[in-house]
C-alpha cells in the first residue's frame, strides 16, 4: 500500500489484474454505494483488452470488449452493496442484462446503521490448478469518484498442504461466512452465489500472505458490525495517533485521543471539522484539512454516474496510524471516524504493523525534498467565525434519505408478459411488503430503468405497489427498477434517485443470447467478438487482418474469408481448449434465431464443428 503517495496512484481496474499465468476463478466484491457502470467496466480488470477505465467514455471505446468481458466474467463475480444506495446511470444499457443476478442488496443488522465495507476477496487460478489469493481493501466505493482514498493490496497463495488456517485470517473468515446473512432478500443469493461464498470461505483461512517486501511484519483483520456487535480495534498502547477521516463525530474522536497525548494529529474535510466543537479538537495538537483544488461531490450521492464530467478533488480516505515503542501500528480500510462507523455499521479494516521508523506518524508526515509527499497537499485548519447551516432543508434531506433502505427493502418483483406482438413484452412491478409511510409533502415514484421518467408510477404511502408499464422491446427488460423520492416545504424542495435490483420472472430464458445478438451488427463484429473469445487471459490479441495495433478493432474486409480464424483456432486447441466451449455456446445461441444465423459466414460452422471433435472433452 502506498500511504497516499500522490505518486503511487493506483486504479481498482488495474489492481484486478490477475497474477502472471493466472485467471480468474471467483470474485467477492463489497461497496457502500454502487455505480452500475463502474461494475461493468470492473470486469475489464480481469482481461488484458487495452481500455483506458478512468475515461469517461469508457463504454464506447469498444463496446465488444465490454461485451466480452462481461460475457466471460460476469457469473465469477458477486458483488454486495447498501440497499438503496445504487446510483442511477444516465440511461439504460442492455448489458445490465448479465449483472442482475450479481448483485445483492444488503443492510446492518444494527438498526438505522449501513453496510459499508469496500472490500475485493479474489480467488484466481492457473493451468495446474495452483490457487492464488488477492484481497483489495478500500476506502473507496466502487463509484468513479475523484477523491485522495488508500489502497491496500495483498496477494498469497492457498496452502492446501495445511490442515489448519491462519489465526490471523479469522477475521476475514468471518467476514465472509457473514455476508449471504446480511441480504435484504434470501433470494438474491442464489445457491451458485452460496456455493462460491462456501468455498472462498473454506479457503480463505489457509492463505498466506505475502508481507515481503513490504514495511509491514504482521497483519489483523477487524470486521465490524457484521455481526451486530461494537468492536473498537484501536486496543493496546497507542504514544500518538494520526487520525485521516472525511467525516468525524466528536465522541469517537474523543476516544481515539483519549490517549492524552498533546501531539495527536487531526486530517479531515474543513466542512465535517466544521461541525465538532472547539474542545475536542484542541485534544489534537494539529488539525489539517486539504489544500483547496476544488468543490467536493458526495461520492454517495446519487449524481455520481456515468457522465464522470465533475473532477473530483478531496479526502475519502480513512487512515489510522499509531506509534507503539518501536513499533508503528496503521488501520486502513473503510471506517470513518464516527460513531457510525464503530457503532453498527458493517465496516471492514486491516491492521499493519511494522518498524515506526518507516511506517509511523512522523514517517507519514515527513516531507522529502522534490518529492511530493502526502503532507505536501495538507492545509491547517482555520475554523470559521460562524458556520451556517438550513437546519429545515437538512431535516428534509434527511427524512428522504430515510426512506432509502425501507424502500429498498420491499421485496420487489418485476413479472414480464408477452406483449401484442412477438417483439415487445410487458412489464409488472410489484411489491411483497407494502411501502413505508411518509408524510403529505413527500411523493415516491418508481419506474423500470429502461423506461423514461414520465412514465414512472405514482406510489401510495403504506401500500404495496402494483404498475404495469407500457410494451417494450426484448432489449429494454431489466430487473433494475428507479425509485425517485421528492419532497418539498417550506425551507424548500429536495428528489433522490436510486436504483433497486428487483427479482424478474416471465423473461425469455434466451434473453442474454437475445441481447448478445442485438449488440453484433453484422459479421464483422461477430468475427471481431470471436477474435476476443480466443484470445485467452495473458495473450495478446489474436491478429486476424492488418494494419492496426488493436487486431479486434480494425473490422475485417468485405471479402474476409472465415479462413481466417483457422489458426487461432488451432492455437486456441492447443493452449488452452477450455476456451473453445465459449466460441460454441456463442455460436449455438446465435443459430437458435434466423437474425443470429444470419451473421455467421458460410463455412463457419464447419469449420469450428472439426477443431470441436478434436476438443478433449467436447460433447456433440
Amino acid at each position: 500500500m502506498g500511504l497516499l503517495n500522490p505518486n503511487d496512484r493506483a486504479l481498482l481496474i488495474e489492481s484486478l489484474r490477475p497474477p502472471v499465468g493466472y485467471q480468474l476463478d471467483t470474485a467477492i466484491a463489497t461497496t457502500f454505494s454502487l455505480d452500475l457502470i463502474s461494475l461493468m467496466v470492473a470486469p475489464v480488470g480481469f482481461t488484458l483488452f487495452d481500455l483506458d477505465p478512468d475515461n469517461s467514455s469508457v463504454l464506447d471505446q469498444d463496446p465488444l470488449e465490454i461485451l466480452e468481458s462481461i460475457r466471460r466474467h460476469a457469473s465469477q463475480i458477486v458483488l454486495f452493496c447498501q440497499a438503496g444506495r445504487i446510483a442511477v446511470p444516465t440511461r439504460h444499457r442492455p448489458l445490465l442484462t448479465y449483472l442482475e443476478e450479481r448483485i445483492v442488496e444488503a443492510k446492518a443488522p444494527t438498526a438505522d446503521r449501513s453496510f459499508h465495507p469496500k472490500v475485493w476477496i479474489i480467488r484466481y487460478v492457473n493451468q495446474t490448478r495452483d490457487v492464488a489469493y488477492r484481497l483489495l481493501c478500500s476506502s473507496r466505493n466502487l463509484t468513479f469518484d475523484r477523491c485522495w482514498d488508500t489502497l491496500l493490496t495483498l496477494d498469497g497463495p492457498f496452502r492446501g498442504d495445511r490442515t489448519t488456517g491462519f489465526g490471523f485470517n479469522a477475521g476475514l473468515q468471518q467476514f465472509v461466512a457473514s455476508l449471504p446473512n446480511l441480504a435484504i432478500s434470501a433470494s438474491q443469493v442464489t445457491d451458485g452465489i452460496r456455493q462460491q461464498l462456501r468455498n472462498i470461505e473454506k479457503e480463505i483461512s489457509r492463505v498466506e500472505w505475502e508481507l515481503d517486501n513490504t514495511p509491514f511484519d504482521s497483519l489483523k483483520f477487524w470486521p465490524l458490525g457484521h455481526d451486530g456487535v461494537k468492536t473498537w480495534p484501536f486496543n493496546g498502547r497507542r504514544e500518538r495517533t494520526l487520525v485521516i477521516s472525511p467525516f468525524v463525530t466528536a465522541t469517537t474522536l474523543g476516544k481515539l485521543a483519549s490517549s492524552g497525548h498533546a501531539d495527536d494529529v487531526l486530517v479531515s474535510r474543513g466542512e465535517s471539522l466544521d461541525a465538532i466543537d472547539e474542545v475536542t479538537l484542541q485534544r489534537f495538537a494539529d488539525c489539517y484539512q486539504l489544500s483547496s483544488q476544488g468543490a467536493i461531490l458526495d461520492p454517495d450521492s446519487a449524481d455520481v454516474g456515468e457522465a464522470l464530467q465533475t473532477q473530483l478533488q478531496g479526502l475519502h480516505a480513512k487512515l489510522y496510524i499509531s506509534d507503539d515503542g518501536r513499533n508503528g501500528r496503521v488501520w486502513t480500510g473503510s471506517a470513518n471516524a464516527t460513531a457510525a462507523a464503530f457503532g453498527g455499521n458493517v465496516e471492514f479494516l486491516v491492521e499493519l504493523v511494522g518498524k515506526k521508523s518507516e511506517i509511523g506518524v512522523d514517517a507519514f508526515l515527513e516531507k522529502a525534498k522534490g518529492v511530493a509527499t502526502f503532507a505536501d497537499l495538507l492545509e491547517p485548519y482555520d475554523p470559521p467565525e460562524s458556520t451556517a447551516t438550513d437546519t429545515q432543508l437538512e431535516a428534509l434531506k434527511n427524512k428522504l434519505d430515510a426512506l432509502r433502505l425501507p424502500l429498498a427493502d420491499a421485496h420487489w418483483n418485476v413479472s414480464v408478459s408477452p406483449g401484442e406482438t412477438t417483439q415487445n413484452f410487458i412489464i409488472a412491478v410489484n411489491s411483497t411488503l407494502q411501502m413505508p409511510n411518509w408524510p403529505s409533502y413527500v411523493s415516491v415514484t418508481c419506474r423500470p430503468l429502461s423506461i423514461g421518467e414520465s412514465f414512472a408510477a405514482q406510489l401510495e404511502s403504506g401500500a404495496a405497489v402494483r404498475a404495469t408499464f407500457h410494451p417494450v422491446a426484448l432489449e429494454s427488460l431489466t430487473a433494475f427498477l428507479v425509485l425517485e423520492v421528492a419532497g418539498a416545504t417550506v425551507a424548500g424542495k429536495h428528489s433522490i434517485q436510486f436504483v433497486v435490483n428487483a427479482t424478474i420472472t416471465g423473461a425469455p430464458s434466451n434473453r442474454k443470447e437475445r441481447v448478445l445478438q442485438s449488440m453484433l451488427r453484422d459479421q464483422r463484429d461477430l468475427m471481431r467478438l470471436l477474435s476476443l473469445l480466443l484470445s485467452d487471459i495473458g495473450d495478446t490479441a489474436l491478429e486476424i487482418g492488418g494494419g492496426s495495433s488493436k487486431p479486434w478493432r480494425r473490422g475485417w474486409n468485405a471479402d474476409a474469408s472465415h479462413d481466417a480464424l483457422l489458426e487461432p483456432l488451432l492455437r486456441t486447441l492447443a493452449r488452452n481448449p477450455t476456451r473453445l466451449k465459449a466460441v460454441k455456446s456463442l455460436l449455438v445461441d446465435l443459430a437458435r434465431t434466423d437474425d443470429g444465423a444470419n451473421l455467421i459466414p458460410d463455412g463457419l460452422i464447419e469449420l469450428f464443428d472439426a477443431i470441436w471433435a478434436a476438443t478433449p472433452g467436447a460433447e456433440a
